[in-house]
């Protein structure tokens, strides 16, 4: 059964799957799920190894202070226990770690041949955070020259935001092209609707 499918109630189909969210940003997605879990962008790994930890003790992860985040820890591990073989967790991280810790918690709970399957790939956010963060270092280092930001907000995004804000004053030329609601940076030189091409 396909996750929306999965998401809606009629007579054949009396039971809803739940959806449970961990994010480090607001999303649309994460305002539709049915319990989430807020967390700082530097968290995202703890996050991810706090809810292996707790579905198979195979690793051990770093303590969370946040009293409800480490509830909704011990919370979603049961339930995904609970659901081994019908479960499936996905990361929106591009960070290979994260990724391969996520497929850890999908092996522990008996998502791969059944919620997962792995003939058919879909490989669309196919970012690299280490290029960002390899920009970052240039940018600190001056190399570069002029930066063009489109559809994208790293203060909001991005897990070291204050990095890339300190960074950013060392580019002589930046434009910020955003989208429709976006919150313009504030540190660039020139700020403009998208620019459709």
């Amino acid at each position: 059964m396909g996750y929306t499918k999965g998401r809606k109630i009629d007579e054949k189909n009396p039971q809803m799957s739940k959806h449970y969210q961990f994010e480090g940003h607001l999303s649309n997605t994460g305002a539709s799920a049915d319990e989430r879990f807020t967390h700082l962008p530097s968290q995202t790994g703890a996050v991810a190894l706090g809810l292996l930890a707790a579905l198979d003790g195979s690793v051990s992860a770093p303590s969370i202070d946040d009293s409800k985040l480490k509830a909704g820890i011990a919370k979603v591990a049961a339930d995904l226990k609970a659901n081994s073989g019908k479960a499936l967790v996905v990361s929106g991280s591009n960070d290979m770690n994260v990724q391969i810790i996520v497929n850890a918690i999908n092996n522990a709970v008996g998502a791969n041949g059944t919620t997962i399957d792995w003939t058919r790939p879909l490989n669309y956010r196919q970012g690299i955070d280490k290029d960002f963060s390899d920009l970052i270092a240039s940018m600190e280092k001056g190399d570069v020259g002029a930066l063009l930001i489109y559809g994208a907000n790293p203060y909001y995004d991005y897990y070291d935001a204050e990095r890339f804000k300190k960074a950013l004053v060392n580019v002589k030329l930046t434009v910020h092209s955003v989208k429709d609601g976006m919150k313009p940076l504030i540190s660039v030189h020139i700020t403009c609707q998208r620019i459709i091409i």
